[in-house]
């Protein structure tokens, strides 16, 4: 629906749906997408970490706001970059992830959890694939199968490189990663049995949409996901390690201002 909409050059889809006009969003370098709460998935004290590198600009309300949480737009010095949340799903980040692409924005990393079917993924590990399989169908009427869900490879490499050197005991993986159209089936084991055994050490829903929404855009992306339960190993987030995986997402999105303040 939107696709069409921006095609037809309204844009007031930007301001109501991202809280920013396009003109602002034009400006951006780099945008972090994440379907998870910011507290959630950037750490308790994120606005904390913010200011560590740079400070928060401008608050971008989202006419749809659900969670009552505003888009941020941070400015890093020579750098700016923007917070955005999506709505989970596939079919959902989908509308998103296109209205971000229709702007002048170059680079778009997505942050968000997934489902471990490796135990050594565990709550203190960031999972960087290069590759996405995408088992939602209805996404290839929108997006041709020819954009395959493959993380951009010269920026997937700077953003594993920068991981890799800033540990900070994070534990880095580049393993194939799988999105599927819903929860459902999430609780069967033969199916997580299946997946594994087919390669796949991480799942979530929104991923290979993100990856395949911005090959279509030719944009420069990666993916980050860090592990909230590990289904087939009976580890969940109310595992008593909790604290571990908070505080992991806050050191991943410690190194991503890093990346978006010093190396892009």
């Amino acid at each position: 629906m939107y696709k069409d909409m921006l095609e037809g050059g309204d844009k007031r889809i930007f301001l109501d749906m991202i809280g920013v006009e396009k003109e602002t969003l034009d400006t951006i370098d780099l945008a972090i997408v994440t379907p998870i709460p910011f507290k959630r998935i950037f750490g308790e004290n994120y606005e904390k970490t913010i200011k560590k590198y740079g400070k928060i600009e401008k608050i971008c309300k989202q006419y749809w706001d659900v969670i009552n949480q505003n888009n941020l737009i941070i400015d890093l010095g020579k750098n700016k970059v923007i917070l955005t949340f999506v709505l989970p799903t596939s079919m959902m980040a989908y509308e998103f992830i296109v209205i971000l692409c229709s702007s002048e924005i170059k680079k778009l990393v997505f942050y968000g959890t997934c489902a471990s079917l490796d135990k050594k993924i565990d709550f203190a590990s960031v999972n960087i694939p290069k590759y996405a399989v995408s088992f939602d169908a209805s996404i290839q009427f929108i997006i041709p199968l020819d954009h395959l869900p493959i993380a951009e490879e010269n920026f997937h490499k700077k953003i594993f490189e920068l991981f890799e050197e800033n540990k900070k005991d994070l534990r880095v993986f580049n393993e194939i990663h799988a999105s599927l159209p819903c929860i459902l089936g999430i609780e069967s084991r033969e199916y997580l049995s299946y997946l594994q055994a087919i390669g796949i050490k991480t799942i979530d829903l929104e991923l290979a949409t993100f990856y395949k929404v911005c090959n279509y855009f030719k944009k420069e992306y990666v993916g980050l996901v860090t592990p909230s339960d590990l289904p087939l190993h009976e580890v969940t987030f109310y595992d008593k390690r909790s604290r571990v995986r908070l505080e992991t997402r806050s050191k991943i999105f410690e190194n991503l201002l890093i990346f978006a303040k010093e190396y892009l």
